[in-house]
């Protein structure tokens, strides 16, 4: 495994802020053809779009470092005063629409897959159980009846 050396002075970063004055509006990956490395138009509001280039050795500690700093999100703000409510409320209002939804079954494990397209995201595949399908359609069922009252 090849470990991802960060360059001098990425430690000497800001601490984040809850004040944000510019959002990212665009984020698109194109993948070469040899699958050896890939690159990310990243845009935001306040500056000109820029790329990204990562070579398929580094994606491991790319993917490690989303998956903490997301981790690392949702239990810093589960211990706000509203534990959370408010960023699912943000998670909500920024949900995706896919183009196109399949279900499909696995015939050697029974698990459904559900495989959603996108017009301008690539597309996204899940993989849940039979029970947890059948669970999560509980809730569904209780979530739409609530809200109609």
């Amino acid at each position: 495994m090849v470990e991802y050396t960060c360059p001098i002075g990425i430690s000497q970063f800001s601490e984040p802020s809850t004040v944000v004055h510019e959002r990212l509006i665009g984020m698109r990956a194109q993948v070469a053809l040899d699958g050896s490395a890939t690159s990310f138009a990243v845009q935001y509001t306040n500056q000109h779009a820029f790329r990204v280039h990562i070579p398929i050795e580094q994606m491991p500690s790319i993917f490690a470092e989303m998956r903490y700093a997301t981790n690392t999100m949702f239990t810093r703000s589960r211990l706000t005063l509203d534990r959370g409510a408010s960023k699912l409320r943000d998670i909500i209002q920024a949900a995706i629409c896919p183009r196109n939804a399949e279900v499909l079954v696995d015939p050697k494990t029974n698990d459904r897959l559900f495989v959603f397209q996108f017009m301008d995201h690539s597309p996204i595949s899940l993989r849940m159980t039979a029970i947890e399908v059948e669970y999560m359609l509980g809730r569904l069922s209780r979530n739409a009846a609530a809200s109609y009252h």
